[in-house]
């Protein structure tokens, strides 16, 4: 069985579109669990607003909903505080845990569009089939059709320094270079990760390596867990026969959006990869350097 988690964050209208494509679209035995992020109880709301009818009650002191959703009960979680996407999903986890057994974890965001029928049952013959992986990741393509899957794992030097400078004042012209994007990769193991937008992973090893590393809020929780997964004995694999649409927004992040997004990283490659505190304060410098500098560019954004 599989269990389909969503972390919603203030868009609960979104959410509720999505699980009627996940009900349309998506074949299999599957539960459904979604952790309410925003601390405003607003999928209680949108329930209310609806008309729908819920039932409420507690598991280990988590406010838990259900209510019917086209012949699923659907579960949903009033989160206490936004843990971001991994202290989100990892929650979501948990009351799964409780409630249901399940084999696998479809994590996924709500902006995601079906192109076709997903059989869970081949991604199961496909897990059963092949004991070592431990992450399925689909193909998964912009609504240009620009791909966003697989990611390659990049060094250092590349990630920390090269790649700010690419994005923030060269506006990505350096791709062709500094990309950690594989545009070329076929189905195979990768030695990299795959979007969290939606990726199937093995309850059992997600339970042995503890789930998501929840010391990051936002960015790299994919590269953790594959990371993690890796150093247990576990690949990660790309499927470039399931094709799915991500509605992923393509503007540059806000400023506190680069500053997550560069102590993710910077937390990846200190306690996975061993660099050391030396290296870890000139990425400093430079990333603040660059985004000084692009800041100056764009009016303090």
């Amino acid at each position: 069985m599989f269990a389909i988690i969503i972390t919603d964050y203030h868009s609960m209208d979104q959410t509720f579109d999505y699980l009627k494509r996940v009900m349309d679209y998506v074949i299999g035995d599957f539960k459904v669990i979604i952790v309410d992020n925003g601390m405003t109880n607003s999928g209680r709301q949108f329930l209310i607003s609806d008309g729908c009818v819920f039932k409420e009650f507690q598991i280990s002191n988590e406010r838990i909903l259900t209510f019917d959703f086209k012949s699923h009960t659907v579960v949903m979680v009033e989160a206490d505080n936004n843990g971001g996407y991994a202290g989100g999903n990892n929650l979501g986890v948990s009351i799964c845990n409780k409630l249901y057994n399940v084999d696998y974890f479809i994590f996924s965001n709500n902006d995601i569009r079906f192109i076709e029928k997903i059989r869970l049952d081949k991604f199961m013959d496909f897990f059963k089939k092949n004991p070592d992986i431990g992450i399925l990741g689909p193909k998964i393509i912009s609504p240009e059709g620009n791909d966003q899957n697989p990611r390659r794992e990049m060094s250092f030097f590349t990630q920390m320094i090269v790649w700010d400078f690419n994005i923030l004042l060269f506006r990505g012209r350096l791709n062709k270079y500094v990309w950690n994007l594989d545009q070329t990769a076929k189905s195979s193991k990768i030695n990299g990760w795959v979007s969290g937008s939606f990726m199937v992973v093995r309850r059992d090893i997600f339970d042995q390596v503890k789930g998501f590393d929840e010391t990051i809020f936002l960015y790299a929780e994919e590269m953790i867990l594959s990371t993690k997964f890796r150093q247990i004995g576990f690949n990660t694999y790309y499927n470039d026969q399931v094709k799915l649409v991500h509605y992923h927004r393509g503007s540059l992040p806000s400023r506190k959006q680069r500053l997550w997004n560069h102590e993710s990283k910077r937390y990846y490659y200190q306690r996975y990869k061993g660099v050391g505190n030396f290296r870890l304060r000139i990425s400093d410098l430079i990333f603040n350097i660059v985004d000084w500098l692009y800041r100056r560019r764009h009016g303090g954004k």
